[in-house]
């Protein structure tokens, strides 16, 4: 759990279905409310994707292939290109960014490290 933020992991489609019926009974009795349209499951595996399906209250949730939580990119086959495609992009543009307002050529290695360090 994190700020509003919940992850719930299982080791079979029938544990996890278990887990997101405790969830919801559970905010149910304590008057909160999931919002199934922002819920979303992903199934990891290696070869064939394995056919399973999830329900919150009878609503159809949502299985998605790639899905970042609290900054770290997750897809169906743990693989982190994606991930660090995301990371590597985002640094390129703020190493830019740096070099099109600063000056960096002309400051002091250590005070340029200093600031790729804070910006990227």
């Amino acid at each position: 759990m994190f700020a509003d933020d919940l992850c719930i992991i299982a080791e079979s489609a029938d544990e996890l279905q278990t887990a997101i019926n405790s969830l919801a009974n559970y905010c149910s009795q304590n008057g909160l409310r999931i919002n199934a349209s922002k819920t979303k499951c992903m199934a990891f595996y290696r070869g064939r994707p394995p056919t399973c399906s999830f329900t919150l209250e009878n609503m159809p949730l949502e299985s998605v292939n790639e899905f970042t939580y609290l900054g770290f990119q997750f897809t169906t086959q743990l693989s982190f290109s994606a991930h660090l495609l995301n990371i590597t992009t985002k640094a390129n543009s703020r190493c830019a960014t740096l070099m099109t307002r600063l000056p960096i050529k002309d400051l002091p290695l250590n005070l340029a490290l200093q600031l790729f360090n804070c910006y990227c």
